[in-house]
This record gives structure tokens, C-alpha cells and sequence, in this order.
């Protein structure tokens, strides 16, 4: 490895030790603006939100059929 290079790009000689010292920094802040895990958060939220309309479809789908039951066995 050329010691006047880090990642690629030319650096001044007295530069080198710092930017070595940096480079875990670098690896952090690549690794927290990675953004892969976000698409999987977005799907779970999306599932959650169809849930809740279902759930609260059936839920008055079925008050309604319970009302329409309970009128047809009462005038039998």
C-alpha cells in the first residue's frame, strides 16, 4: 500500500497519520449511512397498515351482518 494514498486519493505526507487514525471514523459513518435495513422497516410498516384496515374492515363488515341477522330472526 503507497503511504501517500488513503482510499484512492492523493495526501500529503503529513497528512497519512492522521487520516489512519480516521479511518475507523470513516467505517462508522459509511456503516451508519448504509440504508439496506430501511427498505425491510418500510415493508413491516406497509404490513401493519393493511392489518389495521382489514382488521377494522371485518370488524364492521361483521357489526353490520350481526344487525342484519338479528332483524330477520326477530320478524320470523
Amino acid at each position: 500500500m503507497n503511504a501517500n494514498v488513503f482510499f484512492g486519493r492523493p495526501v500529503a505526507r503529513d497528512q497519512v497519520n492522521s487520516l489512519r487514525h480516521s479511518r475507523g471514523a470513516l467505517v462508522a459513518k459509511a456503516f451508519l449511512h448504509e440504508d439496506g435495513g430501511a427498505t425491510m422497516v418500510e415493508y413491516a410498516f406497509m404490513v401493519m397498515l393493511i392489518a389495521i384496515v382489514c382488521v377494522a374492515t371485518v370488524s364492521t363488515i361483521g357489526s353490520k351482518l350481526n344487525t342484519v341477522y338479528n332483524t330477520v330472526a326477530n320478524d320470523f
